[in-house]
């Protein structure tokens, strides 16, 4: 018997279609009374076989006994003609499956609803119930994140063996323990670690335990090939998270976590460690963040400014450290008279490259008081001055003509300049004066008066 949308099934109304199977549908239906969408599974036993038909029941039977927020509650079960019919709790969301495809889990919340799970699967085992078939595909995931643990159709009680055929494999090949694969007839609950613990490697690294399509090749890896580890696929997985995981995923039972508890313990251990360490790095007040942005934005004027200043000081440093570069040499004091002259520092200095040339003497007399310390002239014997100090020395000397003889029989004074300079041998050279020089070349320095004049 097949049902439709808009069809009334008792006090229930059929609102929409969920999914379709092999065996059955499942609908969202309203009860008539109230008013509360649930959840419509039908099993028609005319496409069922009777194994298929015997284990729906024993999910009703399994799952009408449990009572946790992880699990998907039974509300009700009917019998219509000849198809069974199990009303339950409507978990609005998607499955992990469907989330698992779409990379919408993160690794941090994937941890999450694995630990719920593990906390359903420690429910379901302290009431002696095995699921056997923990899978994405059986995970609803509601908007709030929590998630429910349904399809106990392969369920199993601990004791009961005649629930499979012989040679009949429940349950996905590919979150499978090893000890299922064979087929092994006693249930354990530690095969509902093994699932879960594939179900979180997909999590965390993106891939199947073993991504093979061949369903031999499959049941061969599951009990005899290793499983590539977590944090060799993704380093940032962790150390300590990839050896729970390992550990979750050993082939022989015994070498796993001996109880669901024990592995969300771990797991849950992993998360405290992680958010105390993150924790303890110190947070800034908002008022200091703020402060942080408008120095972190001032930042780059300033660096400017510093380079700028660097490089100035840099340049004044190598200037100041530079050598110094030695002055020219001076050329030699004059010996002539008639020389040109070159004056540096106050002194008159003759310039070697240059002749002198004929010029008439002027005689001006110098004092003493004038002329420096080092410039005072040693006193000399001269046929035409007196040998007294107190007597003006002239301040250029040239040779003076023999008087000639007037008509009158008087002598006269008629010395004409000389043409050449006298020999520095023959007589030295008088210092010059200068007084009068300076004043010459300096017109804005206050002349004093000559105490000669």
């Amino acid at each position: 018997m097949s049902f439709h949308v808009g069809e009334d099934i008792g006090d229930y109304r059929i609102v929409s279609m969920i999914g379709a199977g092999s065996m059955g549908q499942v609908f969202q239906v309203e009860h008539r009374l109230t008013k509360r969408k649930e959840a419509l599974k039908v099993l028609e036993a005319d496409r069922a076989t009777e194994c298929q038909a015997e284990r729906f029941q024993r999910e009703i039977e399994v799952q009408a006994r449990l009572d946790h927020p992880n699990i998907a509650r039974v509300h009700n079960a009917l019998r219509v003609d000849r198809s069974f019919i199990l009303v339950m709790e409507l978990v609005e969301g998607e499955s992990l499956e469907k989330k698992l495809q779409k990379g919408t889990i993160s690794r941090a919340a994937g941890v999450g609803l694995i630990c719920q799970v593990l906390s359903a699967l420690e429910y379901a085992h302290s009431r002696g119930i095995v699921h056997r078939d923990v899978t994405p595909a059986n995970l609803l995931i509601d908007p709030s994140g929590q998630v429910k643990l349904t399809d106990f159709g392969v369920a199993k009680s601990l004791g009961d063996y005649q629930l499979t055929n012989a040679g009949e494999i429940v349950g996905s090949l590919y979150y499978m323990p090893p000890e299922q694969v064979r087929r092994q007839a006693d249930p354990d609950l530690r095969s509902d670690i093994y699932s879960a613990a594939a179900v979180l490697y997909e999590i965390l690294t993106g891939k199947k335990l073993f991504a093979l399509n061949d369903r031999l090749s499959l049941m061969v890896a599951q009990v005899e090939q290793q499983p590539i580890p977590p944090i060799e696929i993704d380093p940032t997985i962790g150390a300590g998270m990839n050896g729970v995981v390992l550990k979750a995923l050993a082939k022989n039972p015994t070498e796993r976590y001996q109880s669901a508890q024990e592995f969300r313990q771990a797991l849950e251990s992993l998360a405290t460690e992680t958010t105390a360490a993150a924790e303890s790095i110190p947070s800034l007040p908002p008022a200091a963040v703020a402060r942080k942005r408008k120095h972190s934005t001032a930042m780059p004027i300033a660096a400017a400014v510093l380079t700028v200043l660097a490089f100035a000081f840099a340049g004044v440093a190598k200037i100041s450290t530079a050598p110094e570069v030695p002055a020219p040499p001076k050329p030699a004091p004059i010996v002539g008279i008639g020389t040109l002259l070159d004056l540096r520092d106050g002194q008159a200095y003759a310039l070697p490259d240059l002749e002198p040339t004929p010029r008439p003497v002027v005689t001006k007399p110098a004092t003493r008081q004038n002329l420096t310390a080092a410039e005072q002239p040693a006193p000399q014997e001269s046929a035409n001055a007196p040998a007294d100090d107190s007597n003006p020395m002239p301040e250029e000397t040239a040779e003076k003509a023999p008087p000639a003889e007037d008509t009158s029989g008087a002598a006269v004074d008629t010395a004409e300049p000389a043409t050449e300079p006298v020999a520095a041998a023959a007589e030295p050279p008088a210092p010059t004066r200068k007084k009068g020089f300076w004043s010459k070349l300096n017109p804005f320095k206050k002349k004093k008066e000559d105490p000669a004049h």
